[in-house]
């Protein structure tokens, strides 16, 4: 797939691989297969700009005709009828941002119903999510738009999971929880194309990183066969996978490794230090970490997310 990039941008390439060519660094040949990878994208038009608010406002009236008409349903509802509604336009127009649009009230949907969603719909959002990964395969080939994708589908995920655990009253968070820490795993490790392999790694990295956090809450292992103060097992092993993934190069997990560090600080501290050295103390953690976080980003020419 070629990449794109700006007119002003193709000009300049165009520009200095001729120069190259004149200079015998590289043949006429080479130059039209380099410049043959790359695609010139499309500049924003009245016309387009018209296009895509008059789909924004075609979804809209979803919410005036149920407000005018009273009609049946819930608010949520709205969301999703309003993003099925944006999904043919953003693939006509090829456009990310109306993409990006219906996955945001997608996950919106999901916020609004919350745990009164039914099992049909959690389907539902998962084929739009599987049809937005097409769409953003066979158009803009956007990574911005796989990111939000790809949280639409953790947040579908999530709650899928989370209503199974409610017939298992005793492990069933902690298995979503546990469930999902994998997955972030799972991400770090999916074939796919290099293009997309920072949004996944970065969100992998994410997924694991807050599922890691609160599994280090004694209050998710109570009430199990391991005992609530697994915790601290468990937040040994994850301490230690996380350093192992600094040491590879994962800035993300700096980041990680700065909230694990202050979530521990402030559970140990905050009792009986003063709240003003609490928070002084805090601060001075996240500088630290701000300033590790930029050396490694500056020395470290092979860091990824």
């Amino acid at each position: 797939m070629k990449r794109k990039i700006g007119r002003k941008n193709y000009a300049w390439m165009k520009s200095e691989l001729a120069f190259f060519e004149e200079e015998g660094t590289i043949t006429h040949t080479q130059k039209d297969e380099m410049l043959a990878q790359y695609e010139v994208s499309r500049g924003v038009s009245l016309v387009r700009i018209l296009v895509m608010v008059g789909a924004l406002l075609l979804g809209a009236g979803i919410f005036l005709t149920r407000q005018i008409f009273n009609l049946g349903g819930s608010f949520g509802q709205a969301f999703l009828w309003w993003g099925i509604g944006s999904l043919p336009m953003a693939y006509v127009l090829k456009d990310k941002w109306l993409s990006i649009f219906a996955t945001v009230l997608f996950l919106l949907y999901l916020d609004a119903e919350n745990t009164g969603i039914g099992y049909f719909a959690v389907l539902i959002t998962a084929l739009l999510a599987g049809l937005l990964y097409w769409i953003n395969e066979k158009t803009v080939a956007s990574r911005l738009l796989l990111f939000f994708v790809n949280a639409l589908s953790i947040a579908v995920l999530s709650v899928f999971l989370f209503k199974l655990s409610a017939f298992f009253p005793a492990y069933g968070h902690l298995a979503a929880f546990l469930l999902l820490f994998v997955a972030g795993f799972v991400m770090l490790r999916l074939p796919v194309q290099e293009a997309y392999r920072e949004v996944m790694r970065l969100e992998g990295h994410l997924l694991h990183g807050l599922m890691g956090i609160l599994l280090t809450f004694s209050s998710v292992w109570e009430g199990t066969v391991f005992g609530s103060h697994f915790n601290l097992a468990f937040s040994v092993v994850y301490f230690l996978l996380v350093l192992y993934f600094i040491k590879t190069g994962s800035l993300t997990n700096i980041f990680i490794l700065c909230i694990f560090v202050l979530r521990f600080y402030l559970d140990f501290s905050y009792d009986f230090l003063p709240k003003s050295i609490v928070f002084i103390i805090g601060g001075l953690i996240f500088i630290g970490f701000g300033f590790y976080f930029e050396k490694q980003r500056k020395e470290g020419g092979n860091g990824h997310a």
